[in-house]
């Protein structure tokens, strides 16, 4: 959103010139209104954090502060037609604050960060991480989203400010960021929520599929003021889920070849067992072949 420089209280002179008109609000602020006016809205919903407030109170301010001053140094700087206000600024970047956030979020609730390229991509990324469990698939993850955009455009293009096909345009090239609309419209192709974690261990956002469809969710982590990680659950497989494939069972792969294991371990126990027994049968056998001969043998003798 573009902060115009406080204007001062006009002088005398001032006011005898002709007024002029008042600058037009800035896309973001167009797009804001008009999504608050539409009939449609996203299913996604606002969650209030527990354990990060004050952090991201913080970098709010911190970062309202930089908007501020990049307005006021050159106020056209800021309006660039483009929906994305945030796209292309700069990572925000706090060692510490990162390392206590994958601390937290990892002793609440057993998660892990795991961390995407920061090539514009990272939305993408995260995503085709939990989904296909290989990042690299961003291309296919950010093709599904523009087509399923475009295809539902009467609904999307609303949450839009600039021409809705520019739009997807310039969405499809490979290192364009993502945001709050693609979400939605990832959340309804995979029949997924997401839950956005930004320096809390309780999600800030959550996008919801129409439907309702109850599937594990895609977690992501926000970072700074572009950037986005894949929140893993180590100990429940996803992978997977939301393509939509028959009798998919997340982790199945693993538990078959665990049990296959187990038989196979259950099987050569069995089978030297088994051996041990006839190893032991055999050795008695031969004991009582012997004495039966030294019987015989003293026999004779008598």
């Amino acid at each position: 959103m573009t902060i115009l420089p406080k204007k001062s209280r006009p002088t005398p002179k001032e006011r005898t010139e002709p007024r002029q008109q008042p600058t037009t609000a800035s896309s973001s602020e167009q797009s804001t209104s008009q999504a608050a006016s539409s009939s449609r809205t996203f299913y996604g919903h606002h969650e209030p954090s527990v354990g990060g407030e004050v952090v991201r109170k913080k970098m709010k301010a911190d970062r309202a502060a930089r908007v501020k001053n990049k307005a006021a140094a050159s106020p056209s700087a800021s309006v660039d037609g483009h929906n994305s206000g945030d796209e292309n600024d700069r990572a925000f970047s706090d060692e510490e604050l990162e390392r206590r956030f994958e601390e937290h979020l990892q002793k609440a609730k057993g998660f892990n960060i795991k961390k995407m390229r920061g090539d514009g991509a990272c939305l993408f990324r995260a995503v085709a991480d939990q989904i296909y469990g290989d990042e690299e698939m961003h291309g296919t993850v950010r093709k599904l989203c523009m087509d399923y955009m475009a295809k539902n455009s009467d609904h999307f293009s609303q949450f839009v400010t600039e021409d809705f096909n520019e739009y997807l345009m310039r969405k499809r090239q490979d290192h364009v960021h993502g945001n709050h609309v693609e979400m939605q419209a990832i959340a309804e192709i995979f029949s997924r929520p997401i839950q956005v974690y930004e320096y809390s261990t309780e999600p800030i956002n959550t996008f919801q599929p129409e439907g309702g469809k109850e599937n594990p969710p895609l977690r992501l982590s926000y970072h700074g003021t572009t950037h986005y990680n894949s929140v893993v659950d180590p100990f429940g497989a996803t992978i997977g889920v939301g393509l939509g494939l028959p009798g998919f069972i997340p982790g199945l792969a693993e538990k078959t070849l665990m049990h296959d294991a187990m038989r196979t371990s259950e099987a050569h126990a069995i089978e030297e067992a088994m051996l041990k027994d006839k190893i032991s049968l055999t050795d008695w056998q031969a004991t009582d072949q012997s004495l039966s001969e030294q019987v015989n043998t003293f026999a004779n003798i008598v």
